[in-house]
């Protein structure tokens, strides 16, 4: 279950709604079991503390340029949209 926030994949993503889908994942096997409420309870404030102190503690992955060099293809369109974006940038140094 935690495996889910271990992958750098997430990491690069928004964190939101993740921790109550785990919350709820957790409820939904702790109240299914036989127990006293007050069990369940400290069970889902134990397990939500650890998954809190997981999400919160998450590092964003570091942006390197050197990461992103290769990844568009080497084609008519790229090529275009390359030409686009110089003629736009030159376009603003000239205001």
């Amino acid at each position: 279950m935690l495996k889910a926030l271990d992958n750098k994949a997430w990491q690069k993503k928004n964190a939101g709604g993740l921790l109550l889908r785990l919350l709820g994942l957790i409820m939904s096997k702790t109240l299914t079991k036989r127990s006293s409420v007050g069990t369940r309870l400290a069970t889902l404030e134990t397990e939500f503390e650890a998954l809190r102190d997981k999400v919160l503690g998450l590092v964003p992955v570091a942006k390197d340029w050197r990461s992103t060099v290769g990844m568009l293809p080497d084609d008519a369109m790229t090529r275009r949209a390359f030409k686009a974006g110089a003629q736009w940038r030159k376009a603003q140094k000239s205001r």
